[in-house]
């Protein structure tokens, strides 16, 4: 069989349409920045020292010689009082609600250096992005709900769904019910039947095709190595025009609020790739498994209308018939297409980063959407709380549109 090589390239365009916090992983430290205003200046070190005047280096080092249990708290006093936007390397505008966490906290000492972090968001040479990975993981999870639905519609393997569903309640059994060891057990056996589900509905390994892809590649192959996602490739989404970013304090239920930085405005730019050539040649020839529409832009897009249609849905519901976002400005654009004939070959909602919530990462299948309630320590179909902003927005709503296609 001789595989032929066939790229298509997908230029894609996401615009912001509520607050979007892609994190880094890393955060703003106590040390890291100060407030001034409206606005959390973060510390160029290099810079402070070379600002300093003399009576300051010496006031500074005489803090930091002490062995005072409130050295932190001193050093923090210090910054406040001498850093300024010159010192800064960068500048973020913070909410109300932010600000007064911050201020808060900061009477509180020893009780708050965990409430004063300030979650990052991702960046590339000091730019915001949107990393291919995480466009690539939402993408992923509405093709998977949708080939769920069609495989549920067809009533094919109904057998092996309601096997599937009698585990997933066991383990959760366990979890719920069971000791230190056996709750353990329940999580490991949750991942294992995820992906005994993914595998499924993605064609992926099983006995007969390993043995063929084997005689094929004429090598063992991997695990992963005919996960047709490894066909997609999704570049960094860059910025296109400039971005308005704000520290929010982001709360949910009873949860104390958390600060995190977003992208509140922008729109980003990047291209998905599709190896149409590669992706025919093993699915459909070699194994017999018609998943080209991996390749069509519509059936994408169709997708992932689906899945978070869904989940706009829902939230709409948990927020009491509110939108989870304000329908002004690019929104409102964005809005009036969405629904005409271009729109729905075109464009979709999606939502991206984290605060998105658990609905958007899984099915719409009620007997397989299992989501943690740390509260109650077990699984349910539905969480009861979501994230929200001071606006009410829940975090993370995108809109993804088709620029162009080869």
């Amino acid at each position: 069989m001789r595989i032929k090589n066939e790229l298509k390239k997908i230029k894609l365009k996401i615009t912001i349409a509520s607050p979007v916090c892609i994190s880094s992983g890393e955060s703003y430290g106590i040390l890291d920045y100060t407030l001034k205003g409206n606005k959390i200046l973060v510390i160029d070190y290099d810079k402070f020292f070379e600002k300093l005047s003399l009576q300051e280096k010496e006031e500074f080092k005489k803090i930091i010689k002490t062995t005072d249990s409130r050295v932190i708290w001193k050093v923090r006093a210090f910054l406040n009082k001498v850093v300024t936007r010159e010192i800064a390397k960068d500048e973020i505008d913070i909410t109300d609600k932010a600000k007064e966490r911050i201020e808060e906290s900061l009477k509180e000492e020893r009780k708050s250096l965990r409430k004063l972090k300030i979650e990052k968001i991702f960046k590339t040479a000091n730019t915001p992005c949107i990393p291919g990975s995480s466009l690539k993981g939402a993408i992923r999870t509405a093709i998977l709900d949708r080939l769920l639905e069609e495989l549920l519609k067809s009533g094919q393997k109904k057998q092996w769904i309601d096997e599937v569903i009698k585990k997933i309640n066991k383990a959760i059994n366990l979890i719920t019910n069971g000791e230190k060891e056996e709750k353990k057990a329940g999580f490991r056996e949750l991942k294992l039947i995820e992906r005994e589900l993914e595998a499924q509905l993605l064609c992926f390994l099983n006995k007969e095709r390993k043995k063929q892809l084997s005689k094929f590649l004429k090598k063992e192959p991997s695990p992963t190595a005919i996960d047709p996602f490894r066909l997609l490739k999704v570049t960094d989404f860059l910025p296109v025009c400039n971005l308005k970013r704000k520290v929010r304090a982001l709360e949910r239920g009873q949860i104390p609020p958390v600060l995190a930085e977003f992208v509140d405005e922008g729109s980003f730019e990047g291209y998905i790739i599709v190896d149409e050539g590669l992706l025919k040649s093993l699915f459909k020839e070699l194994f017999r498994c018609n998943l080209e529409q991996f390749s069509t832009t519509e059936w994408i897009i169709e997708s992932i209308r689906k899945h978070y249609g869904f989940v706009f849905k829902k939230e709409k519901e948990l927020l009491n018939d509110k939108t989870p976002f304000r329908i002004t400005g690019k929104a409102k654009e964005y809005v009036i297409r969405y629904n005409t004939e271009v729109g729905k070959k075109r464009l979709s909602l999606i939502k991206l980063g984290k605060f998105s919530g658990a609905l958007s990462k899984t099915f719409k299948f009620e007997e397989l959407r299992k989501i943690y309630d740390q509260k109650a320590k077990t699984y349910k179909p539905e969480p009861k709380t979501v994230w929200v902003t001071e606006e009410t927005e829940t975090p993370g709503w995108c809109f993804l549109e088709i620029e162009d296609a080869d």
